[in-house]
């Protein structure tokens, strides 16, 4: 039996809050992962003013070791983020946010993902915001999962490894497992 082929897009990470103010450049709230050591280390928020293209009173919202992709979604009118982040060399982590007021993160849920050496590289939503996919570059791994009404997310649903190199081959060879 074939699996059905997904058409993935990228989200905004910035997304409008009913309660902020309606002007054209006010109202929305951006998320940066930050890989920086120490206190500033994590998921920080801040509000976005797309006239002027600045972030103001960003702050730390979710402490996270080096939370490096993050893509947000509505889904089933909740605002959701999801974070792939690292908190030991071999072991990446997938969590998921509800986005409960500007700056305001509520966890979901926290999945574990073993073997995957600081290497998570990507994350997409498939076009109806149900399902997810992860790619490790290190490992060579990809991950997919169910995205469950209120973006609780499931244990992985599918999963397979890559085989190959890219163009190139030497740089990858001193920074990957996957020769």
């Amino acid at each position: 039996m074939d699996a059905p082929l997904l058409r993935l897009r990228r989200n905004r990470l910035s997304r409008r809050h009913p309660a902020a103010s309606s002007g054209p450049s006010q109202g929305k709230f951006i998320f940066v992962g930050s890989t920086a050591k120490g206190e500033g280390e994590g998921i920080h928020g801040g509000k976005w003013n797309a006239a002027s293209g600045t972030i103001s009173d960003l702050h730390l919202v979710f402490p996270a070791s080096q939370p490096s992709f993050m893509v947000a979604c509505q889904s089933h009118g909740a605002n959701l983020l999801f974070s792939a982040h690292q908190p030991k060399p071999d072991t990446a982590v997938l969590s998921t946010f509800r986005i409960e007021a500007p700056g305001k993160l509520k966890l979901i849920n926290t999945l574990t993902l073993s073997d995957l050496e600081e290497s998570l590289i990507q994350i997409v939503l498939d076009h109806t915001n149900r399902y997810l996919v992860i790619a490790s570059y290190r490992s060579n791994k990809v991950f997919s999962f169910s995205v469950a009404v209120g973006g609780h997310l499931s244990n992985p649903i599918s999963h397979f490894e890559l085989s190959g190199h890219g163009p190139n081959h030497p740089q990858e060879a001193r920074s990957s497992s996957r020769n």
